[in-house]
């Protein structure tokens, strides 16, 4: 049993009983050419059964033409929990290269960094919910186009979301810049407490808003005289 191979051509052999060499067409880049006959030597006993053809093959290595391609929304950057314009826009190919339609596309948020394992960078929602969620999927429309709305997260850094579409094994990671929030108020702790004369004391103060990461109370020293 063997494929031939030489030259950026290949060739189909049929073994047979006798253990003759049928010889097929060797297709080449520019013209046809043809075998002469070989002699394969001893053939293992259990080829000899009956006539086998055997085709050459690349045993899958193949590249594939499948896609995923980023087209929209990919490498923004905005304030914290701002809500951006423009959808996260994904479209697949198969392997021909021809648009795939009807195909999920998932959509999953991953934690904005180490130290926050809880913490999404980023919210998902479908084109058509105010739900957001870690995860999201879609269906690519008759453009092979899947979407996601997204809304950023309470944290500043460096946000990832992976884009996959299972049915041909495609993946993908869309990144978001999540910038600190302008403060809406500034926020003192304690409110009220005894102070006397020549002493000091602490204060904490932090700043607060709809649109400001959370941060820890920074200490402020106070003196009265």
């Amino acid at each position: 049993m063997r494929c031939l191979r030489g030259g950026g051509v290949s060739a189909q052999v049929m073994l047979t009983p006798s253990g003759a060499e049928s010889h097929g067409a060797l297709q080449g880049a520019s013209s046809r050419h043809m075998f002469s006959p070989m002699r394969l030597g001893a053939v293992p006993a259990f080829l000899l059964a009956g006539p086998l053809l055997v085709g050459c093959s690349d045993n899958g290595t193949g590249p594939s033409g499948a896609s995923l391609q980023l087209l929209y929304g990919n490498d923004a950057s905005d304030t914290v929990q701002a809500t951006l314009t423009q959808a996260l826009v994904v479209e697949v190919r198969g392997e021909n290269g021809g648009l795939i339609s009807g195909t999920v596309v998932r959509f999953q948020s991953l934690p904005i960094d180490s130290a926050h394992p809880y913490q999404p960078g980023v919210w998902l929602a479908s084109l058509t919910s105010n739900f957001f969620s870690s995860f999201v999927a879609d269906s690519t429309d008759s453009r092979g186009r899947a979407s996601a709305v997204i809304l950023l997260g309470t944290v500043t850094g460096a946000a990832k979301v992976v884009v996959t579409a299972p049915e041909f094994g495609l993946e993908d990671t869309a990144r978001f810049t999540v910038l600190p929030g302008n403060a809406a108020r500034v926020v003192v702790q304690p409110k009220d407490t005894a102070l006397y004369a020549t002493k000091s004391f602490q204060s904490r103060a932090k700043a607060s808003g709809a649109r400001s990461t959370s941060r820890p109370p920074s200490p402020g020293p106070t003196r009265a005289g």
